[in-house]
């Protein structure tokens, strides 16, 4: 009878924070076989009420079975230590060879065990074919609505109008719809964007509480599609210590950023 760790991440977060939940148990517990257990999230959908929220978005690490309770060895929640810290502001004395390193220890994580399934990966693709294809792609990434080390827009546009002429679009992911409509009307058609919903508020999209059906499903998917398609762009700005831009900067450790 095969033996599963059974990933189980805990309390109330973003989706990218629960996703970093399970590449920390991961790498806590390497070599082993795992199942992702998302039953309990907070994007639990009312469209999905008998559905693993993980199984909407990504493949099972081991063969797609649901383990008994003899089957499962050990069940692993949330872990917070120094060793598998992803944000550098964390770290133990960061260098740049540090960082690079624990980027790619946790892309190594992601390439293994944490794969999108066929239909996210069909909707990640069509976008980059006709939105990125043959073109040099400045990604953004302006966390807004409750983050704490948020900054006024303004803060950002320097940055952005700096870097502007080196790229043929400026790719803008945020969670908050007055943030990219700034940067459009100043930006104009050189900015893009995924069809994501966004606050109009400074309410956090996923401490709304929303029981509309298909709601929890989708922003938890807008998340996710974002992170990978800033990962596709040739160079990141982004918030500090953001869980979506740091896992962008996992799913490729070559990808250029600069916090801002």
């Amino acid at each position: 009878m095969n033996k599963y760790t059974l990933i189980k991440p805990e309390g109330g977060c973003g989706i990218c924070g629960y996703i970093w939940q399970v590449i920390r148990a991961i790498y806590h517990n390497p070599n082993k076989n795992y199942y992702i257990d998302f039953d309990t999230c907070i994007y639990k959908d009312l469209n999905y009420v008998n559905t693993n929220v993980w199984d909407l978005y990504f493949d099972q690490p081991a063969p797609k079975v649901n383990p008994v309770i003899d089957q499962i060895e050990q069940t692993v929640g949330i872990i917070h230590d120094a060793q598998s810290e992803f944000r550098d502001v964390f770290m133990v004395n960061p260098t740049p060879v540090t960082i690079q390193e624990t980027r790619n220890r946790f892309n190594n994580i992601i390439t293994n065990y944490i794969k999108l399934n066929t239909r996210m990966l069909n909707i990640v693709k069509a976008y980059i074919d006709q939105e990125f294809t043959g073109k040099q792609i400045l990604g953004i990434h302006l966390r807004g609505t409750d983050h704490p080390d948020k900054q006024p827009i303004a803060h950002y546009m320097q940055h952005i109008k700096d870097m502007q002429y080196s790229y043929d679009k400026i790719f803008v992911a945020t969670d908050e719809q007055s943030r990219f409509d700034t940067v459009k009307e100043i930006f104009g058609d050189k900015v893009i964007g995924y069809n994501s919903i966004k606050s109009n508020s400074t309410a956090s999209l996923h401490h709304v509480s929303k029981q509309q059906p298909g709601y929890q499903f989708k922003i938890a998917e807008d998340v996710i599609i974002e992170a990978y398609l800033l990962a596709n762009t040739q160079f990141l700005l982004c918030c500090p210590n953001s869980n979506v831009s740091y896992l962008s900067r996992a799913i490729n450790p070559t990808l250029q950023c600069q916090s801002i």
